[in-house]
């Protein structure tokens, strides 16, 4: 009797980790996501909510995220799928508030600082719109079209540049991204004004970066690229 119980737990064990194992294969093949047992569905979960976003079905959009939601509430991802699922349903004034709960829960999560910036600039809230889009400057997964079509529209009043410029400057993990993406996706004087307002706060820069971005603008307008020459002379 011993030997069978013992040859049923392991059985038991097995299968166990074979689901498990199995739904975190879902993650990186989301065709596997279908065939993972219902009880082991977590990142398999993920996949179908999306898979039932992208077929355009309201009812099993909205069943799907709500049982993501149940089985993992914490990804900030996983909120604003519960939001695009009530978008899709005709649910939009949840939907608006549900995808600000993912913005301010997930600053990793372009998708939701997108929504919210948007969100930001039409009620003219400014500030809020300049710490959404420092977030989706900062991240990796934004298209440069998103960035340079939105910064003109976020940052063009003095305190909408200096509220990014002080996120800029109190991070220095994605300072140099700045200094790239920055220089090639705003407009120069824009870049420029940014790029004083963090300097004036004593951001460090990587001087041969800032070198650069000057020589590159001293050759293509010189009389702009004066207002930043002098700051990055007096720090490097």
């Amino acid at each position: 009797m011993k030997q069978w119980v013992w040859i049923l737990a392991l059985a038991l064990t097995a299968s166990v980790a074979a689901g498990a194992q199995l739904d975190r294969q879902a993650r990186f093949m989301g065709a596997v996501a279908g065939i993972v047992p219902e009880p082991f569905r977590a990142f398999a979960q993920e996949q179908l909510t999306e898979r039932a976003l992208e077929k355009e079905d309201p009812i099993l959009a909205l069943a799907e995220a709500r049982t993501l939601l149940e089985r993992r509430p914490v990804p900030a991802e996983h909120v604003r799928l519960f939001a695009q699922a009530q978008a899709l349903s005709g649910q939009g004034e949840a939907g608006l508030t549900t995808i600000q709960i993912a913005a301010q829960r997930g600053w990793r999560d372009p998708i939701a600082q997108e929504a919210r910036l948007r969100l930001a600039l039409s009620s003219g809230a400014e500030g809020e719109a300049a710490v959404r889009y420092a977030a989706l400057f900062a991240s990796s997964n934004v298209l440069d079209e998103t960035l340079e079509e939105l910064g003109p529209q976020v940052l063009s009043t003095p305190a909408a540049i200096d509220q990014f410029a002080a996120i800029l400057s109190g991070s220095e993990r994605w300072r140099d991204k700045f200094l790239q993406r920055g220089s090639r996706l705003l407009p120069f004087p824009l870049f420029a004004r940014i790029t004083v307002a963090a300097l004036e706060r004593e951001t460090q820069f990587d001087c041969r970066a800032l070198q650069q971005v000057e020589r590159q603008f001293t050759r293509r307008d010189p009389a702009t690229a004066q207002v930043i020459v002098n700051d990055i002379a007096r720090r490097c």
